[in-house]
């Protein structure tokens, strides 16, 4: 007879994602939903870095929250870079990361500067 086996069968399907905040710029894993909704409220509490490039061109780095993946190292992505031109919005790259968030910042801002649109 075919069936499920208890509760544990269902985890998988239903299992949220793992949600994240940061403490001094270090990601840790939020298991309460009303502390990680109160830690990340918000843009501030999330923005790595923001620039206004031109009047239509912005670079922004933020903190995802959710991880998108996993790196080498097998870290979770937590960090993106992205340019925003009047409306279109590029992603340069995640990370796992404060430290190399940064680092995909400068990259964006040196691109743009080397390649202006």
């Amino acid at each position: 007879m075919t069936g499920h086996k208890g509760p544990d069968d269902y985890q998988q399907f239903f299992k949220l994602p793992v949600m994240y905040s940061l403490k001094y710029r270090r990601p840790i894993v939020q298991h309460d939903l009303m502390r990680f909704d109160r830690s990340m409220t918000g843009m501030q509490k999330r923005r790595v870095r923001y620039h206004c490039f031109s009047e239509r061109i912005h670079v922004s780095t933020v903190f995802l929250s959710v991880s998108h993946g996993y790196d080498i190292n097998e870290k979770p992505i937590l960090f993106e870079t992205a340019i925003i031109t009047a409306g279109d919005f590029d992603i340069i790259g995640r990370a796992s990361t404060w430290r190399n968030a940064l680092k995909l910042h400068r990259y964006a801002l040196i691109h743009l500067k080397d390649n202006p649109r």
